[in-house]
């Protein structure tokens, strides 16, 4: 069987949620053709421990120095580092009666200061002044004023007090389509989301189904698949005339 097949069986496997298999393909494929690229660059997506992944990163960059998954995926990896590494914010209370805006959250659970959320809010309208719309959580983050562990903990419960007070969109963004068909779960979703944060503040934007993919959560088949499902459920529910 050629190695152009054998990696053919191995995405198709990898695709398919068979990671086990897939990984004993594309190693099997090294194995007999340490310089194949592409078998490096999919097996950093099927490893566990960061070291093994970025080994495999760098493996790609050594047969193919512009290629830009295995950059992205390499920084990827670099940022996930300092994100774990980020000192435990304080706890955030879990059980909300009502909605509350991202500022008021953080303050109340002492994240920020009353005064820096209103040095932000200045910041966001005077941006918005010049038709630049920014999130306050950028404004946050790149003020160093908080974490993007913090962020992401508070965008959690944001997401459920919404669910509980029913204002929870008919139509689900694709992280929440995602959690829903169970392919991620919510936990990993504020990981990327907090990443991507991050990354915004950098420079670097991504959106969070590509970081899904790079980090390794999910395939980029079940990313389309997800996708084309949100559109399809979109195209259901627009009205009829």
């Amino acid at each position: 069987m050629s190695i152009e097949t054998l990696f053919a069986h191995a995405r198709a496997a990898i695709s398919t949620g068979r990671k086990e298999e897939g990984r004993s393909l594309l190693i099997s494929i090294i194995h007999d053709d340490p310089d194949f690229a592409p078998a490096w660059l999919w097996l950093s997506g099927v490893l566990e421990e960061p070291e093994k992944r970025r080994d495999c990163l760098q493996r790609v960059l050594e047969l193919e120095p512009t290629n830009e998954a295995a950059l992205m995926g390499l920084e990827f990896l670099r940022l996930q580092v300092v994100v774990d590494q980020t000192p435990p914010a304080a706890p955030v209370e879990k059980s909300v009666a009502a909605v509350k805006r991202l500022g008021e959250y953080l303050v109340e659970q002492k994240f920020i200061k009353q005064i820096q959320l209103e040095a932000a809010l200045s910041e966001q309208a005077q941006e918005a002044r010049y038709g630049r719309i920014v999130p306050l959580g950028d404004i946050l983050l790149r003020r160093r004023w908080l974490t993007t562990q913090a962020l992401g903990k508070v965008l959690e419960v944001q997401k459920m007090a919404r669910a509980q007070g029913g204002q929870a969109s008919t139509v689900n963004r694709l992280g929440e389509h995602l959690i829903e068909q169970g392919l991620i779960t919510r936990t990993q979703l504020n990981q990327v989301i907090a990443r991507q944060a991050d990354l915004k503040v950098r420079g670097q934007h991504f959106q969070v189904g590509e970081l899904l993919v790079l980090s390794g959560m999910l395939s980029r088949n079940q990313l389309q698949h997800a996708i084309d499902e949100q559109q399809q459920t979109f195209m259901r529910e627009l009205p009829q005339r």
